[in-house]
């Protein structure tokens, strides 16, 4: 789009000990970007609105709140230590940490009146109030147990409330495109009784629920359509004693069909990493393993799995506003390593299109253009700085701080900017790292070693799409093995070298191991014969059990009835 307009950063500096608010008008990593702009000082934090159109800044105790030219439209002296502003910028709510009288506020921008005070004790459910996207209908629940319904933003008297004992969290997705409006709400274990969550359609009509054995909590996505409810339980205490911060369970698709989907990450799949739903389609990518190496796959709303990213060090899911580039980075404890994939081909399997490192950053956001990503270091005493990225990996800037408070992009409304550009591979000569690896976890392409890993994308019935698997060479063994199989076996009784001292192919008595080898099925029946005989023994341990008057389990007296089929077969075999 030719009239679009530059992008803007805006980031925190301290110099000698004075907040700065900056600003950066051109795009990132142009030679043209010129000196900083310095908007104000002693600034702890900003916020813009959800279309960039008016930017709130809270410094020395007060709240500023100005539009587009700059001018001040709304002054609050309140220190607070969140903000945000209603989708159509006719609110703004606000939270201050204190530990006596309202500190949640709702204010009306064109006239800065305090509509209503609450008492919010903690910053939990954030934001607290949640909108439709045409602010026609308001959700709030100020107690446990009681969520409020507001139309019109008339804030005298709730129009309706819904009350259910020992709800603890929501989620308002509004009005979608059908023109339903519904809610999910989570209601924790108490007295022997299990978890729930539940999806409902204003104002109380049950959709879908499901129960959480052992969950303590949950986490609640909606999907891009807002009609199907993503729920993700944990416990706060592994009781395996495997993780120190508890661990994530399950995932659980709840529909406005009434089902109920269980997400399968297959047996033994690991603790939950992380997971997000896709900004423009209805599909989610899981993070989910143990380290050093988990797994990430993606999956639609069905809980069906689309596609297979194989094993690496992330922990991370960072969707591109265009929801074409995924970025699945490694952050935290990790190395700040970050892989680049294009997911906009649905018959084709993911395809890297860059790798990036990011060293000890903790704040990541894409550019509302989605060709830029920013990966920070701030808050901390040294090294702070920020990067730019491009949607490859290709590092187009980075500056060097003392000190670096709050950083991000200012938004843009959707459709400001296009999601066609062509996307552009950009390729990384990998270095050997020097490392030990498990000879089953490398293998070697001339000089170089290559981790073996497969990227899939998967059909609707399951099975892998054409051209998924994504340059697996073969090793040594693997080939070796393969010429054995093609010459039909080079056991003992093959045929090495020509047929020497007689017909090597003795119908199927040689001693070799080839496609006809008798001394297989001899091995085989025989280990089928010894666990006949230790089935047998178990069972006469069993009826000694029941002779001395034990009580028996079901299972065990089911086992001791197989007694006469296994006696049957074992005769069968030693025949």
């Amino acid at each position: 789009m030719a009239n679009r307009p530059p992008l803007t950063l805006n980031y925190c500096v301290d110099s000698d000990n004075e907040s700065l608010l900056s600003l950066v008008g051109k795009p990132p990593g142009s030679n043209s970007n010129g000196e900083p702009e310095f908007l104000d000082s002693g600034v702890t934090k900003f916020q813009y609105s959800a279309d960039g159109s008016l930017f709130a800044i809270v410094y020395h105790g007060s709240i500023k709140v100005v539009n587009e030219n700059q001018d001040v439209i709304m002054h609050l002296n309140e220190d607070v230590t969140e903000l945000y502003f209603s989708p159509l910028n006719t609110h703004l709510v606000t939270w201050q940490n204190v530990n006596t009288g309202p500190n949640l506020k709702l204010w009306a921008v064109d006239s800065s009146e305090c509509l209503g005070t609450w008492r919010y004790p903690v910053n939990k459910n954030w934001p607290s109030i949640k909108w439709s996207d045409d602010e026609t209908i308001a959700a709030f629940m100020p107690n446990t147990g009681t969520i409020r319904f507001y139309l019109n933003n008339r804030w005298d008297v709730p129009v309706n409330s819904f009350t259910k004992e020992g709800i603890t969290q929501f989620e308002f997705a509004g009005h979608t495109e059908d023109g339903r409006c519904r809610f999910g709400v989570f209601i924790p274990p108490k007295s022997g009784r299990n978890a729930t969550a539940t999806l409902y359609e204003y104002p109380n009509t049950q959709l879908a629920k499901r129960e959480f054995p052992g969950a303590d909590g949950v986490e609640m996505f909606w999907d891009s359509d807002r009609t199907t409810l993503l729920v993700q339980s944990h416990e706060d205490v592994d009781t395996d004693g495997n993780l120190y911060y508890g661990k994530s369970l399950h995932l659980f698709l709840l529909k406005d069909n009434g089902k109920d989907i269980r997400v399968d990450l297959g047996r033994d799949a690991g603790p939950i990493q992380q997971v997000l739903f896709n900004p423009r389609v209805n599909e989610f990518v899981v993070i989910y393993g143990y380290f050093p190496t988990p797994r990430a796959s993606m999956f639609d709303s069905d809980g069906d799995k689309t596609a297979d990213f194989g094993l690496a060090r992330r922990n991370t899911i960072l969707w591109s506003p265009c929801g074409r580039v995924l970025c699945l980075g490694g952050f935290k404890s990790l190395q700040g390593e970050m892989d680049f994939w294009d997911v906009s081909k649905k018959t084709k399997a993911p395809v890297k299109i860059g790798t990036a490192t990011a060293f000890s950053s903790s704040y990541h956001e894409w550019s509302p253009c989605g060709r830029y990503i920013l990966a920070s270091v701030n808050r901390l005493q040294v090294d702070n700085d920020y990067k730019i990225f491009s949607y490859n990996g290709e590092l187009l800037y980075h500056e060097e701080f003392a000190k670096l408070g709050q950083i991000g992009w200012k938004p843009a409304p959707l459709g400001t900017y296009s999601f066609r550009h062509q996307l552009r591979k950009r390729e990384v000569k990998v270095e050997s790292a020097g490392v030990y690896r498990h000879p089953r976890y490398r293998q070697r392409v001339g000089d170089q070693k290559v981790e073996v890993n497969e990227v899939k994308r998967y059909a609707k019935d399951g099975s892998t799409v054409a051209g998924s698997q994504q340059n697996k060479p073969m090793s040594s063994n693997a080939r070796r093995r393969q010429r054995k199989r093609n010459r039909g076996g080079r056991g003992r009784g093959g045929n090495r070298g020509g047929n020497r001292g007689g017909n090597s192919n003795r119908g199927g008595m040689g001693r070799g191991r080839g496609p006809i080898g008798g001394e297989e099925i001899v091995v085989d029946n025989r280990k089928r014969k010894q666990a006949l005989v230790k089935k047998l023994k178990s069972i006469n341990q069993l009826k000694r059990k029941q002779e001395n008057g034990e009580h028996l389990q079901p299972a065990q007296i089911a086992k001791i009835n197989t007694e006469s089929s296994i006696r049957d077969e074992l005769a069968t075999l030693s025949k």
